[in-house]
């Protein structure tokens, strides 16, 4: 059995997450979802997900080229 591609999905809006989260798992992906980027981090370096789709307006990040870096460097 082959196993799904992962997605780390991070995003603060409960409800666009969830729709997210349903499109994304009736393609066959397997997605966490997180509303925060410190938890984006420590999920990333648990799971090692095969795609991150970040939202650039989490309330734990103080503008988006800051929450870029943080995860460019972390899988860097």
């Amino acid at each position: 059995m082959k196993i799904p591609p992962s997605i780390l999905l991070v995003e603060d809006e409960e409800n666009f997450a969830k729709i997210m989260m349903r499109i994304l798992t009736e393609c066959g992906l397997s997605v966490t979802t997180v509303d925060t980027l410190s938890e984006a981090m420590s999920q990333a370096a648990m799971r090692q997900p095969d795609v991150i789709v970040l939202d650039l307006g989490l309330p734990d990040s103080t503008n988006p080229r800051d929450t870029i870096k943080a995860i460019k460097d972390f899988k860097e």
